[in-house]
C-alpha cells in the first residue's frame, strides 16, 4: 500500500491550495486500474478530509489503508469550508477534485473516471456546470 498525504489539486483564485490524500494499493490489479472511493467529510463547517468519525479514529490500520489493501485506491479530498467561501464553492471544490482524479488516474493506475456512487458529492456537482478549467498538478 502507498500513501500520498497533501497532494495539491486546485487552487482557486483568492483561495489556499486544496489537497487530496491518496491511499493506493500495493499492486495494480490484473483487470486494470484500481476502483477509486472518494471520500468527501460531511461537515461543510469544520471537519478533517481523512476523518471518518470517531468509531474509525482508533482502527489500526485506519479504514483508509483496509480498503487499499482490499485493492481499491482512496481519495480523501479537501474543499473550502463555509467559513472560508460562499457556497457552491465547496460543490466547485469536489468537481475540482474528481476531474484532477480523472486527469491524473492513469498514472496512479487507478480508475479516475469510472462509474460513481455517494449521493451527496456526485449529486451535488452533477446539475452545475462544468466547463471551468482546471490545473492539474503533478503527482508526487
Amino acid at each position: 500500500m502507498r500513501e500520498l498525504r497533501g497532494v495539491p489539486y486546485h487552487q482557486a483564485s483568492g483561495s489556499r491550495p486544496l489537497e487530496l490524500d491518496l491511499w493506493l494499493p500495493g499492486t495494480a490489479p490484473a483487470a486494470g486500474p484500481a476502483p477509486l472511493v472518494l471520500f468527501v467529510h460531511g461537515l461543510w463547517l469544520q471537519g478533517r478530509r481523512d476523518d471518518m468519525g470517531p468509531r474509525t479514529r482508533q482502527w489500526s490500520p485506519g479504514p483508509f489503508a483496509r480498503i487499499a489493501a482490499a485493492g481499491s485506491a482512496v481519495a480523501c479530498v479537501d474543499y473550502r469550508l463555509s467559513g472560508e467561501a460562499a457556497f457552491p464553492a465547496p460543490l466547485d471544490d469536489v468537481r475540482a477534485a474528481l476531474r484532477w482524479l480523472t486527469l491524473r488516474g492513469p498514472e496512479l493506475g487507478v480508475d479516475g473516471g469510472g462509474r460513481w456512487s455517494g449521493a451527496s458529492p456526485r449529486a451535488a456537482t452533477s446539475p452545475r456546470s462544468s466547463r471551468r478549467t482546471s490545473r492539474a498538478w503533478p503527482v508526487p
